[in-house]
């Protein structure tokens, strides 16, 4: 079992005197094998999430 991961968007904290960033990730089994899986209530409770924050963005600055 893994018990860590990396995205893109710690590189990016280290660029340009640091960046906010945020990951927002969607739970899979599997992953980056043939089988892959995610759960679709997964999928769409990610897409709300993103949503809310894209429309409310101006609120966290």
């Amino acid at each position: 079992v893994i018990d860590r991961g990396a995205t893109d968007a710690s590189r990016m904290q280290y660029l340009r005197e640091g960046l906010l960033t945020a990951s927002i990730c969607v739970p899979s089994r599997y992953i980056h094998s043939q089988n892959e899986m995610i759960s679709l209530s997964d999928l769409e409770e990610t897409k709300d999430l993103i949503r809310e924050i894209i429309l409310n963005f101006d609120d966290y600055e």
